[in-house]
């Protein structure tokens, strides 16, 4: 019998958000890649994603409590489709600000600036975050860079009219659940191994 007993974690309660990924891409095209990346075959519960189109760009809905790590991944995954052009825009969800990613010169990383004009680095696979080092783009709001990838303004704020159910992962405690700054610099996350092999 062990002198100590090990405290069961409490679930990680998300506050419910609401994420929009924008792609240049047609209808067929994000429902195959949607379904490539169902076909992974998680473990979680199946989320309802909305998904709606106009002008050569595919916006995926996602609402909901989630972790901020599912969105991301699968932004990241729909950005190995043919254009590779992805803008993932976040809404404020409890006490973290709104915030908008790209895809970085990293091959893992994702960046962009939050409500507050703060820049954000997301290592994906990890969810490691830099908070305020600078970047190679310029700081925006989530209405410019929409505008500068040149996404329909119908999509910016859609609900969607495409229903799609998708498995997605909750790492739970893994993985930064609040996307917490876990590195000071975006050299320190690289050199801590986050950058990709």
């Amino acid at each position: 019998m062990g002198l100590f007993k090990r405290k069961r974690r409490e679930p990680v309660v998300h506050p419910v958000g609401v994420w929009r990924i924008h792609c240049a891409a047609d209808q067929p095209s994000v429902v195959a890649r949607l379904q490539a990346y169902a076909d992974l075959g998680g473990s979680g519960d199946p989320v309802e994603l909305q998904l709606d189109t106009a002008e050569g760009w595919a916006t995926v809905v996602l609402r909901g409590p989630l972790h901020p790590w599912a969105p991301h991944q699968l932004a990241m995954w729909l950005l190995d489709g043919p254009d590779a052009r992805v803008v993932m825009v976040a809404e404020p969800a409890g006490t973290r600000p709104g915030y908008w990613l790209v895809d970085d010169a990293h091959d893992s990383w994702m960046s962009g600036y939050d409500d507050t004009g703060t820049a954000v680095t997301v290592d994906v696979p990890s969810n490691e975050v830099v908070r305020g080092d600078a970047l190679d783009h310029p700081p925006r709001t989530a209405t410019e860079v929409l505008r500068a990838f040149g996404v329909p303004a119908g999509l910016w704020t859609t609900t969607g009219t495409v229903g799609i159910a998708l498995t997605l992962e909750d790492p739970q405690h893994d993985l930064n659940p609040t996307l917490e700054a876990t590195h000071t610099t975006r050299d320190g996350m690289a050199q801590d191994g986050y950058f990709p092999y």
